[in-house]
């Protein structure tokens, strides 16, 4: 009986395993508290979420927030300021465990300012300039769109 058990055990354990989970693991960001959803993970886990992507990988991002979209999906952003250009980017979370987590294979999307002060994403999609820089450049500010993976 006892290895009955232990062959059933060792059989889940091989096909519930996620080579991906060892290189990529994934983070608890969010949980629902009090019917609102708010971030639990502490500020190294967010900071480590972004710096993981080449736009935040010599810079820390300073601001973070959640943000859902027109079909409920969340995601966390981040904002920071890199090369004196304003910067947003953020990542799906998954819910899945009672909580929101980030995937094992994390797709960014983010916004650059150009001209600039504040970028911010758009509902339905791409980037909005939220905030006008100086007028160092001829037809105002706006922000680049980019998607990226780790």
């Amino acid at each position: 009986m006892k290895q009955i058990v232990l062959f059933v055990a060792l059989f889940c354990a091989f096909f519930s395993y996620d080579a991906n989970a060892q290189s990529n693991p994934t983070a608890r960001i969010a949980e629902v508290q009090n019917g609102n959803v708010v971030i639990v993970a502490a500020q190294n886990v967010l900071v480590a979420c972004f710096t993981q992507f080449e736009i935040f990988a010599n810079s820390n991002p300073n601001s973070f927030q959640l943000w859902t979209d027109e079909e409920g999906l969340y995601y966390l952003t981040a904002q920071g300021t890199i090369q004196g250009k304003a910067v947003i980017l953020k990542v799906d979370l998954e819910m899945r465990a009672g909580g929101y987590h980030t995937p094992f294979s994390p797709m960014g999307e983010s916004c650059t300012g150009v001209n600039c002060s504040k970028c911010t994403f758009l509902k339905g999609g791409g980037c909005g300039c939220g905030s006008m820089g100086t007028p160092l450049e001829p037809g105002g500010g706006y922000c680049n769109h980019t998607i990226t993976k780790p």
